[in-house]
């Protein structure tokens, strides 16, 4: 009998909850949902490789949801952080497959940039936790460094305390062909400061969710993010940035190309609310089709609802400028090099917070793939 009332009360709460926002990409929520983990082969060997890897200063690395190497110094770490919260139908299907969790406490700053690497062989529902204390300034590089089967589920929860600074670098390589979502939800309290930066690079249907709560008076949020979509995937990108604050800035800046029969969406929303005034907020994005089978949609929105505040957008989809490939290539430069070129130069904003040249010249590699 007790079975059968929590078995109502699920269905119950899962009729109350409402779907998440990658929905109105037109994928299933079916998509991103697991109904059995994959088996996992020469998981020792796989923790070798990632150890040797990753071995560096500043660095921990997870495989399958267990820590196998953490050289992080001057933080809390804990491996079994639980989400207790649900604001969706997705987070209400997954939670029980929840296999791979991280929280981690910056209580003072540190000046060293560090390195966070989610390993895998099996499907994964990551959640994590990064708590910044008042007037910590952080410097993180994450990367997922998955087999290519892999399919990941990530939600990550960031908390900035009064005057802390986070300065955040995600790349994205995923290989697994399947439907990922990626999902940051980030709040900022009084003067805290966020620069977030996504290389987008995968081989994969990918979600990316950013949203971000301007709590506090001149709260800060920069989101800055590159995207190359290519063969037949489709990545999507929401951003979310709300002002509840007076003086707060937030700003987007995306740009993409999108090669082959890739499609590529980017929603950008900036909400003032009403009261915040002498806020800022503008966004940019940009989009470069290099077939005519590339598919690429753009929607910038406003939702302003005071008046003493400055807001901006703009946004340009579209093929390479005929004249700089022109200019370009009567000097000397092949097509692709002229392409190549152009490309680079719309990235160099996002790009320059690569500071290990591994993964750099990695990225770099990929790249000139995806244009080719």
């Amino acid at each position: 009998m007790e079975q059968v009332k929590q078995l109502n009360e699920q269905e119950q709460m899962l009729k109350a909850l409402p779907y998440p926002s990658f929905l109105a990409y037109k994928f299933k929520v079916e998509d991103f949902c697991y109904k059995k983990q994959v088996s996992v082969n020469n998981e020792q060997t796989l923790i070798q490789y990632l150890i040797k890897k990753h071995n560096k200063p500043n660095t921990i690395v997870l495989f399958n949801g267990r820590v196998v190497l953490n050289n992080l110094e001057k933080v809390k770490v804990n491996n079994n952080a639980i989400p207790n919260v649900i604001n969706t139908k997705f987070d209400f299907l997954n939670k029980e497959h929840l296999n791979s969790s991280l929280k981690i406490e910056f209580l003072e700053s540190i000046e060293d940039e560090i390195k966070i690497i989610i390993g895998g062989s099996a499907d994964l529902y990551h959640y994590s936790e990064y708590y910044l204390e008042d007037n910590c300034k952080i410097k993180i590089t994450e990367q997922f460094d998955l087999t290519s089967r892999v399919k990941l589920n990530y939600n990550n929860k960031i908390q900035l305390k009064q005057s802390a600074n986070l300065q955040m670098l995600l790349v994205e390589t995923l290989k697994n062909k399947k439907s990922n979502v990626v999902n940051f939800n980030i709040d900022l309290n009084k003067k805290a400061e966020l620069n977030f930066n996504l290389i987008n690079l995968n081989n994969a249907n990918v979600v990316n969710t950013l949203s971000s709560n301007l709590k506090g008076e001149q709260a800060s949020v920069k989101i800055n993010t590159i995207n190359f979509a290519n063969e037949y995937f489709k990545l999507a990108n929401l951003i979310r940035l709300e002002h509840l604050a007076k003086e707060t800035n937030s700003q987007i800046n995306n740009f993409g190309v999108v090669n082959n029969e890739g499609e590529l969406i980017i929603d950008g929303v900036n909400i003032i609310e009403q009261g915040f005034s002498k806020s800022q907020a503008s966004q940019k994005t940009k989009i470069i089709n290099l077939t005519d089978a590339s598919k690429s949609t753009a929607n910038p929105q406003l939702i302003i609802k005071e008046h003493d505040v400055l807001a901006s957008h703009s946004a340009a989809v579209g093929v390479i400028d005929s004249e700089q490939l022109y200019y370009l290539m009567s000097r000397g430069l092949t097509k692709r090099q002229a392409t190549e070129l152009i490309i680079m130069s719309n990235i160099e904003d996002v790009i320059k917070f690569v500071s290990d040249k591994k993964l750099l010249n990695e990225i770099l590699k990929i790249i000139k793939n995806k244009v080719a």
